[in-house]
């Protein structure tokens, strides 16, 4: 009852409220939400989803429909745009838009926050129990030193492998767990001049360097090529999303990153889309600038034509389709 009453109050416009977990849907996200979050005020976007737990695209797959399964993190979850905007609902709309006699289906089961370990456990827990015809992976540049363990005691997903993390994830979804936070810096914040809002053109941040990715890359490497021999066994194409940072595109920032992650993704023979050169000749209207570094709507699109375009040069659904 207390729980209940918080959450109307405190979550009202926060998303620790709206994502949740789900433990019994066929996706992490909470099921069943039509909510408006307001994380920005100035960027509030409705989330809806099913009751499996994932964004829906306003139109749902039937028995016959050729499944397509989307795990990433917020790049794939598509945060400050409609469900329909994001890139999974666009790719929907672009392979039924085709002339395959299919009606597809794609599920996004992004999450903001997972990383490589997270999208991996949420395949074998409950992914692959979907029978997808083909998974996209999508990774962005901070992916890698999301398996930092600061990052991981703020984003990891619940599960057997790490208890505590799980127990800490459920305590910043309680509503009284919240409050508390909220009143605790409320009192240290007493007395305190409120802070400059910065500005955000000078502030826009960089690409994780080198020194602080490389440090993870063998944990990473390592958990990428577990992933991509679970679903060669079970010989399920995968193809893989690199999404650049903005600094990337502005040329503010190397592209070592998706340099080191294509060379693995090559050693394992694992199809992949670079969006950092299709992002570079045409940058205008890509990101949510200069108020947030997710993807616009505009650039959802693109990522959605240029995956699109690399399922059908890579012959991903060919078989499926012709079977």
């Amino acid at each position: 009852m207390v729980e209940g009453v918080l959450r109307f109050f405190v979550f009202e416009s926060s998303a620790v409220g709206v994502w949740g977990f789900n433990p019994y849907g066929q996706g992490d996200l909470r099921g069943g939400v039509d909510s408006v979050v307001r994380i920005k005020p100035e960027l509030p976007y409705r989330l809806v989803t099913d009751e499996g737990g994932f964004r829906t695209c306003g139109q749902e797959g039937t028995e016959t429909s050729l499944r397509v399964l989307a795990v990433g993190d917020s790049f794939t979850f598509g945060p400050y745009v409609e469900n329909e905007l994001t890139y999974p609902c666009l790719l929907q709309e672009t392979l039924n838009a085709g002339d395959s006699g299919h009606r597809f289906e794609v599920l996004n089961a992004g999450i903001p926050g997972y990383t490589v370990t997270d999208e991996h456990h949420y395949l074998l827990e409950k992914g692959l129990e979907l029978k997808p015809e083909a998974v996209l992976l999508g990774i962005y540049t901070n992916d890698i030193v999301d398996l930092a363990p600061s990052a991981r005691a703020k984003f990891a997903r619940p599960g057997d492998q790490d208890r505590l993390q799980g127990a800490r994830f459920y305590m910043r979804r309680l509503a009284w767990y919240e409050l508390a936070v909220r009143i605790r810096y409320a009192a240290l914040s007493k007395g305190r001049p409120p802070p400059t809002p910065p500005d955000r053109e000078k502030a826009r941040p960089l690409a994780p360097s080198v020194e602080e990715w490389q440090p993870y890359w063998p944990e990473y490497q390592s958990s990428l090529r577990k992933l991509v021999s679970d679903l060669q066994q079970r010989q399920i194409p995968l193809l893989v999303i690199l999404f650049p940072h903005v600094a990337q595109v502005e040329g503010r920032s190397s592209g070592e990153i998706q340099e080191a992650i294509r060379g693995a993704l090559l050693e394992e023979g694992v199809h992949f889309v670079d969006l950092l050169p299709h992002f570079q000749e045409e940058p205008e209207g890509l990101y949510l600038l200069p108020i947030n570094h997710h993807l616009s709507a505009r650039g959802n699109r693109l990522a959605a034509e240029l995956i699109q375009e690399a399922i059908v040069r890579h012959g991903l659904l060919t078989a499926r389709i012709n079977r």
